[in-house]
């Protein structure tokens, strides 16, 4: 073979693997999430994220990991999907956003229902006692700003199914978590509701957007994809309904009441779209 026809050959190769990422023949979305999607079939943050995805009709794998691992992915491998991700003043920079993916959402401490010893009214009280939490977790981070240390207070894994189990054996007196992310993890185990006790806001997610984000060097066909995808979808967004479950206040909190708002808010960060 000639020299002149070996670079032909190249080039025709060349053109022919463009022609084929242009099109998206050679593109793959790397999807990573928190949610197992055996368990989370009710849930509209899961149905919003996986139809974003499924609109933008490139192929995809979508892996289930711990939050701290699934964030590394993200900031680190490019064609990397996350969710859900709260998007702050912090992270802003770091991916590009897809937001909100669903309303927001306020995360709890809960306690079993039959520990009458532990009262508390305030966050501050509650740095005498031992509180199940997330590794890395945007929760985790709001109490250590609030003063609360992994030697003293914070108990911390991987898992929120971990936290439970640590809560129902008395190994923590707390849990932190949202509601729905309880009631699921509680109805998976065929576990009375009302062994759980509501107890008080630790955060209201209000203060943030719930998104999807992607690896900030992603391939541009992928970040055009997802941003056209999302446009489309933000018309429909589905939004939490009210539990039909729901977990009683500790005896001495009845009178604080529980206004999680389904209404899906702005988001004050400015947007990629």
């Amino acid at each position: 073979m000639t020299n002149g026809l070996v670079v032909r050959c190249l080039l025709i190769g060349l053109s022919l693997t463009l022609c084929n990422h242009a099109n998206g023949a050679e593109i793959s979305l790397n999807v990573y999430t928190e949610m197992d999607g055996n368990t989370q079939q009710s849930s509209a943050l899961y149905n919003n994220a996986i139809s974003l995805i499924e609109r933008t009709k490139l192929p995809y794998t979508i892996t289930t990991a711990p939050w701290n691992r699934v964030y590394k992915y993200a900031l680190t491998k490019p064609n990397t999907l996350i969710f859900p991700i709260v998007r702050t003043e912090e992270r802003l920079p770091l991916f590009h956003w897809l937001c909100p993916l669903t309303s927001p959402e306020r995360v709890y401490l809960f306690k079993l229902s039959s520990r009458v010893d532990l009262h508390i009214d305030t966050l501050e009280q509650a740095k005498k006692y031992r509180i199940g939490a997330l590794k890395e977790n945007i929760t985790t981070l709001h109490l250590e700003k609030l003063g609360f240390s992994q030697k003293e207070q914070l108990d911390i894994t991987v898992y929120s199914a971990t936290n439970l189990q640590k809560l129902l054996h008395g190994r923590v007196d707390f849990i932190a978590l949202s509601q729905p992310h309880l009631i699921s993890l509680m109805l998976q185990k065929s576990l009375p509701l009302n062994m759980i006790s509501k107890v008080l806001v630790v955060l209201d997610y209000g203060q943030f957007t719930v998104c999807a984000a992607i690896n900030k060097n992603s391939d541009t066909g992928i970040i055009t994809a997802l941003k056209k995808s999302f446009r489309v979808l933000k018309n429909t967004l589905q939004t939490s309904p009210q539990h039909q479950y729901s977990i009683p206040w500790d005896s001495h909190q009845k009178n604080q009441q529980d206004n999680v708002t389904t209404r899906i808010k702005p988001n004050p960060l400015h947007s990629d779209d």
